[in-house]
Formats: structure tokens, sequence, C-alpha cells
């Protein structure tokens, strides 16, 4: 192509064809194989990469029903690659502060604390999160605290 046709309009219409659509298709999440129902997201998915979070009464949902909640919502996000939910016990701002639980490692508490109402008063409740940056793995999850009594852990990717 000579110099003087580069930003010739009729030159480019006759050369350069536009390219068809293209469409992206979301395919839908996969399980995650846990090494167990206790885990919870690591530090490299919680909470740099948190889209949303969840949280629902314990007697509304069973883990395989919540856990269909969760990853319908993230799936909804065309950001979502993944997910987690896990029932477990609601700590108070109180019970945390006189354990000094604040700083270093997550413990559950502090990650559930993150879904709860300010009103709430306690007791078992389902939570779920919704992540973005790409697929997690199995290694994105821990084995949450034997006290916190997480279990019905479901993750998707």
């Amino acid at each position: 192509m000579p110099n003087k046709d580069i930003c010739n309009v009729d030159y480019l219409r006759r050369n350069f064809k536009p390219k068809e659509a293209v469409s992206v298709v979301k395919l839908p999440l996969k399980p995650v194989k846990l090494p167990g129902d206790d885990y919870i997201a690591g530090d490299g998915l919680f909470p740099g990469r948190v889209i949303a979070g969840y949280h629902a009464p314990y007697y509304e949902y069973d883990a395989d029903s919540w856990a269909k909640y969760v990853l319908k919502r993230t799936e909804a996000f065309e950001a979502g690659t993944s997910c987690v939910s896990y029932t477990g016990e609601f700590c108070s701002l109180e019970d945390l502060m006189l354990e000094g639980n604040f700083g270093g490692t997550v413990l559950t508490c502090d990650v559930t604390i993150l879904a709860i109402n300010s009103g709430d008063t306690g007791g078992r409740y389902w939570f779920g999160y919704s992540f973005r940056g790409g697929p997690a793995d199995p290694t994105d999850f821990v084995h949450a605290d034997p006290e916190s009594g997480v279990k019905g852990s479901r993750a998707y990717r």
C-alpha cells in the first residue's frame, strides 16, 4: 500500500473488510475438589479478589442448595471466575476483640463477620463469596480453624 493511501478512507474500505463480530461464551463453572467440607477461601482469594459476599440463615438452605445459590450469583458476573460457600458460626466483634484475633492470619471468624449484618445476634449462618481474577484451584482454599465450626464447603471454578 503506498503511503499516500494510509489515511484514504475509500482505499481502506475497498481493501480491509471489518471482521465479523465475535461473541464470547462464558462456560459454566465446574466444582473444585476440596480435601474436606471444612475449607474456606485462602489469602490468594480473600479479600482481594472478592466481587460479592452473601449470607443467609442456616435454616433456609442445605449445603447443596446454598452452593447452587452462590454459584448462580457468581456466574451472573461477567468477571465471576470462582466461588466458595459454607456454613459457620457467627463471631461477634466483642469476641474477636477479647480473643485478640485481629491482625496476622485471617481466621474464619474474621471472614464470617465481614458478611454479617451489624444487628445480627449470632448463631449459624451460610456464607458465600464470588471471586474474580481467574479460576481458583484446590490450593486457593485452606482448612478452617476447627473451632469455627465451618462445614458444608463447596467451591467452583
